[in-house]
């Protein structure tokens, strides 16, 4: 284990990527107290609370936009903005975070998100 510290590490510390089984990584952004320049975890368990709540994170804040568009009566321009949402919401599930969520998570929330996208497709509609 590593521990981390505020102390700047002086030469350069270099991993072994050898010993490494998968070389998926999952990149940190920086903390509030401690300067980071980059994190790579490749280790799928560790990485897996850290990137489901980033990803937690981004669906409640595209849920709490596409209600106020369900709830309100909107423009066809802002129910298109919301399905262009949910679409690049799903593409970036796909693309980025699908190696270190579970299955069912990611069913749970492409769930919901097709009972949405066929409401807001009824609502253009009608």
């Amino acid at each position: 284990m590593f521990k981390l510290n505020k102390k700047k590490l002086k030469g350069n510390t270099k991993l072994d990527l050898s010993k490494i089984d998968s070389y998926l990584a999952f990149r940190m952004k920086n903390c509030d107290d401690i300067v980071v320049k980059k994190i790579r975890i490749f280790n799928k368990n560790i990485a897996h609370p850290i990137v489901y709540r980033r990803v937690l994170k981004k669906y409640n804040k595209l849920m709490f936009n596409v209600s106020m568009v369900l709830n309100y009566e909107m423009s066809y321009q802002s129910l298109m903005l919301s399905l262009n949402m949910i679409e690049s919401f799903k593409r970036e599930i796909k693309n980025k975070y699908r190696n270190f969520l579970k299955k069912d998570e990611i069913h749970e929330m492409s769930n919901t998100l097709k009972q949405i996208k066929k409401q807001l497709t009824l609502q253009l509609r009608g």
